[in-house]
Order: C-alpha cells, then sequence, then structure tokens
C-alpha cells in the first residue's frame, strides 16, 4: 500500500520529499514502512545513502501519525527509533542514539485522557495544520460499528462540509450507515491530503458490497466526491495467512485527492482463492480478475462491484436489461400495492425477535426486557421446520406463546394472506426457500414476510413464492446481495426487495393461469426432489414480461 501510493505520488511530487500521514497509527505499522521507504527514495535520488541527520531529519519532517492510544503511541515511537538505528550505517558512537521526542512532532495524541469514548483523529482535536499538509494519507482505520460516539454529530458534520465543498450543488449529504468508522476516515483524508494527493486505506469491504442501511447512497457520494483509481477486493483472501487472523472481508482503495474528472473510472481487481499460495502469506493478481469500472456506473448501479466479483460483465449487461424492462422491484410494488409508508402499519419485514441475554435487552415501560407478546397469542407460528411445503396449512401449525420478545412488530405483518421468505437457505435446496400461508401466522427473524393482508384470491401471494423461489432471483441474490455468498450464507431483506417484478396486474390471462398451474406443481412435489426445475419456470414469466 505505502509503495503502491509513493509511485502514484511521483506523477506530481518528488516522492523522496512527500510527507506521509496514518491517521490511525496503532502501534506504527505503516509509520515504520514508510520511513524505511522514504530513505529508500532519498538514496535513490541521492545516489548516497542517507546519515544520521538525514535519516533524523527524514523523521522527524515527513512522518505523522494520530492515535488515541498512548501505549500504541509509545509501540510506534519505539519502532521507529529502532528502525532509524538500522538504518544509519554508522550508529555509532552512543551519542548518535540520542533522539528527539518524537510525541507532539511526529507522534500525535487525538484525545484527551479524561475522555471516555473520544473521536480522535474524527475530532477538532486535529488541527487545521493539517489540512491539505500530506502527499500521502494511508493506513487501515478502525472498522466499528454502532459505536455511539457521544459526539457523533460533530463526526457528521464535518463529513458533510467536506461533502459539500465536492459534490455538486444540491447533491444531499452522505450518510454514515450504521456509524462506521473507517468511511469518515476516507472523508477526513480527503481534507487531510493535498490536491492531486494520494490516499491508501485498507478497509472493510461493506464499503463495496453492502445494499442497505443507507450504505448505497454513502457509495454513491464517496465515489462521486474522491476520484478513487484502484481497488484490490480481499474478500476471498481472509482467513489466509494474506491477512493472518482477519475474519472480516477487506479491500483496499487507492484514491487521487480530487473530485473525479470526466470519464474516470477505477480498476477491481479480485484476487482468488489460491490455498497453497494464500497460505503461505501470497496472492496472484490476474489480469483476468480485473474490471475496469467507471465512476459514472458505480453512481448509477450501486451493485456493480458484486456484478463483477461474482459475475462477469455478460451478467451485468443483463442484469441491466432486466432493470430497464421491469423498472419496478418487489419492495417498490409493495409500498404501491399497500401504502407502506413511515408511520403506518407496515405488511412486510423481519419476524419477531426472541429475548436471547436479558441483560442488554432495553427495558420498557413495565421494567422488565423487551416487549409483552401477548398481543400475538392466538395465533399460529410457521417455522423453517414447517417449512416442508410451498403451501403451508396453518391449522397444522403450533400456537405462539412466547411471553416476551425483543421489539413490538405491527400485527398487520403476520395477516394472512402471507409468503415467508427463509433468511439463510441451504446450499443444497438449490433455491431460495419460501412458502404460501393462506391464512397468515407469527414467524421469527429466521423468516421475512410479506402479508398480502386478505387482499387477494391467493394469486399475488403464489405468483412471489414463485419469482422469490426461482432460480433468476437466486443469481440476482448472488450476485447484488451485500452479505450473501461472500460474508454470511444469509439473504438481506432489502436484497429480497430489489429483486425485479413484473406486476401481477400487467400478466395476461395465460400467465395468470400458469402461476397457479406451476404453484400446484411445485406444492404436488416433494421438496427434495423436482422442486429445482420447476421452481425455475417463473423465468419465463419474467422474460416474457419484460420483452
Amino acid at each position: 500500500m505505502v509503495r503502491g501510493g509513493l509511485n502514484a505520488v511521483a506523477r506530481s511530487t518528488p516522492v523522496h520529499t512527500a510527507r506521509i500521514l496514518d491517521p490511525a497509527a496503532g502501534a506504527g505499522v505503516f509509520l515504520i514502512t514508510a520511513f524505511r521507504q522514504l530513505v529508500a527514495e532519498n538514496w535513490r535520488e541521492s545516489g548516497r545513502r542517507p546519515d544520521t541527520h538525514e535519516l533524523r531529519r527524514i523523521l522527524y519532517e515527513q512522518i505523522t501519525g494520530f492515535d488515541i492510544n498512548e501505549a500504541a503511541l509509545r509501540f510506534a515511537a519505539l519502532g521507529l527509533y529502532l528502525m532509524s538505528i538500522e538504518l544509519d550505517a554508522n550508529p555509532e558512537p552512543v551519542r548518535k542514539l540520542k533522539f528527539e521526542n518524537l510525541r507532539g512532532r511526529v507522534l500525535l495524541k487525538m484525545c484527551d485522557d479524561g475522555q471516555d469514548r473520544p473521536l480522535g483523529s474524527l475530532g477538532p482535536a486535529v488541527g487545521d495544520e493539517h489540512v491539505g499538509r500530506y502527499d500521502l494519507v494511508v493506513g487501515n482505520p478502525p472498522w466499528a460499528t454502532s459505536t455511539r460516539l457521544p459526539e457523533w454529530h460533530s463526526v457528521q458534520a464535518v463529513i458533510h462540509r467536506v461533502a459539500a465543498e465536492r459534490l455538486p450543488q444540491g447533491y444531499p449529504p452522505p450518510p454514515i450507515p450504521n456509524e462506521v468508522l473507517d468511511l469518515p476516515f476516507l472523508w477526513r483524508a480527503m481534507e487531510w491530503a493535498k490536491p492531486l494527493g494520494q490516499i491508501a486505506f485498507a478497509l472493510h469491504a461493506r464499503l463495496l458490497f453492502q445494499q442497505g442501511d443507507g450504505m448505497q447512497l454513502a457509495r454513491r457520494a464517496l465515489f462521486a466526491a474522491l476520484d478513487v483509481t484502484g481497488v484490490v477486493n480481499g474478500v476471498e483472501l481472509r482467513q489466509t495467512r494474506v491477512w493472518p487472523e482477519i475474519a472480516a472481508p477487506f479491500c483496499i482503495l487507492y484514491a487521487r485527492n480530487q473530485v473525479p474528472p470526466q470519464g474516470a473510472g477505477c480498476r477491481l481487481v479480485s484476487p482468488r482463492l489460491e490455498l497453497a499460495l494464500n497460505h503461505a502469506g501470497g496472492m496472484r493478481i490476474d489480469a483476468s480478475n480485473a474490471e475496469l469500472i467507471t465512476t459514472q456506473e458505480i453512481i448509477e448501479t450501486p451493485e456493480i462491484f458484486k456484478l463483477l466479483f461474482k459475475g462477469t460483465r455478460a451478467d451485468a449487461h443483463v442484469y441491466e436489461r432486466l432493470r430497464a424492462h421491469v423498472p419496478e422491484r418487489l419492495g417498490q410494488y409493495w409500498g404501491r400495492l399497500f401504502g407502506v409508508e413511515a408511520g403506518r402499519a407496515r405488511f412486510t419485514g423481519n419476524g419477531y425477535q426472541k429475548l436471547r441475554n436479558s441483560s442488554r435487552i432495553r427495558k420498557h415501560g413495565d421494567g422488565l426486557p423487551g416487549v409483552a407478546a401477548d398481543y400475538l397469542h392466538g395465533r399460529r407460528e410457521v417455522t423453517l421446520a414447517s417449512m416442508t411445503n410451498i403451501l403451508v396449512d396453518e391449522r397444522t401449525l403450533p400456537f405462539f406463546t412466547e411471553p416476551r420478545i425483543h421489539d413490538r412488530r405491527a400485527e398487520t405483518l403476520f395477516d394472512g394472506a402471507l409468503v415467508v421468505v427463509q433468511k439463510a437457505p441451504p446450499a443444497s435446496l438449490g433455491r431460495i426457500r419460501t412458502a404460501v400461508v393462506q391464512g397468515g401466522a407469527v414467524f421469527n427473524t429466521s423468516l421475512y414476510g410479506y402479508s398480502s393482508r386478505a387482499h387477494d384470491d391467493g394469486l399475488l401471494v403464489r405468483y412471489l413464492s414463485l419469482v422469490i423461489g426461482s432460480k433468476i432471483a437466486l443469481w440476482q441474490v448472488l450476485i447484488t446481495s451485500g452479505e450473501f455468498a461472500f460474508e454470511r450464507d444469509t439473504i438481506e431483506k432489502a436484497t429480497i426487495d430489489r429483486l425485479f417484478i413484473p406486476a401481477v396486474e400487467s400478466l395476461s390471462h395465460h400467465d395468470r393461469t400458469e402461476v397457479l398451474r406451476l404453484f400446484q406443481r411445485v406444492q404436488d412435489a416433494p421438496l427434495t426432489r423436482g422442486t429445482r426445475s420447476i421452481a425455475g419456470a417463473p423465468v419465463s414469466i419474467i422474460c416474457v414480461s419484460a420483452t
């Protein structure tokens, strides 16, 4: 990352003079690497090995690190001292081993000791003297989410200010989904780096792949504000020695600090899993695993990274054709049918969540954890075990008996006619498992539900169940989901809501009859036999409607 960033710096600045910042320095791994690289560049430029005086000058004037942890900064200082001695051809006599204190000059602590959860580099502790100062901002900022920092509004204010200076007038302020920390560091790096300076960060791969919780808007804003030139997608390399002990999907982002010019784009490189090579700590980057993606594509098609990671350009073209011919998504369609708006009863969502650790559950007015669930008593409950057929007879289901649940769910969510969708379908099934409960039923968080609230005669829920269970739906989930098939074996509700679906009212009489016939065939077939081929049949309905 350091070498790649400095190679790009060379286009506008002599590399041996570059100033480098790590805004989340930790124990100084990036700073030590950067220091060693700067010494090599100085040697290459001057033709002679840097002496003690020159080594000190590079250390004091060209290296800067921020952090909030005192112990980490002490380790970073020790590492830089030792590296300076190691690089010195003549470290003797002993008086030459004397260093100036790096604290307050090279290594800066960005918080007060009395602060419980400091903002660190994201807060006001970083002064204006650092704005536009660095040729390369590099590092691995924290990936934490939902930190609930007490002054989070001030972080958002800074990001909105930076965004307002770089995004077109009228562009909405970028969200920071789930209060993740790595994205704010990226926005602030745009301030710290010089114009046309370089940014190289190791980040959580949710930046590329997450589709829900506002991440699509966040991704659009970021790529509209920053000229990202390259992305290494390390998803397949996690839990190997390429980056030991990292279980989370990660990526490495390289960018030039400017608004993307017309026609800008980045190279997406996705190294593939090769156990012998990866377990030895290496990876191979092949031309066949690299795709050029324009900034405009990223803004217009927020799923493009997953499309090209799990698919090819051909998949991207098919996806675009579907989007052009079937513009309405399932979530939009359901909202149009049933008026699902903020503040009104909902007819689609996640199931209820059981109480697991009562000490961590928010207490309500009665002083007990969670909420009383007696308002759902008297209803039947559908579970994964009861979904042995695509049509479930609610009369065979047990009654719901949980005394309390995590949070209240709208009663209308469980009304019939109801389609339930398995959140984590097994790979052996070869499709997304769905079921119809005509009379409605309660379900838990292992399922998603779509309630038609008895507004149809059974056609709508049968049609929806077939479409979600079809091969084309599985294909779309595979190449667009922000979790499925790369981080977890679960499908986000937002991904199901983005499935392309021709409206029932747009289907011909023949297609409506075909839906009922196909559903009956699936109902008559055992779950383990014949379901895969039959479940793929709605593809023809979607494609005929699309064309």
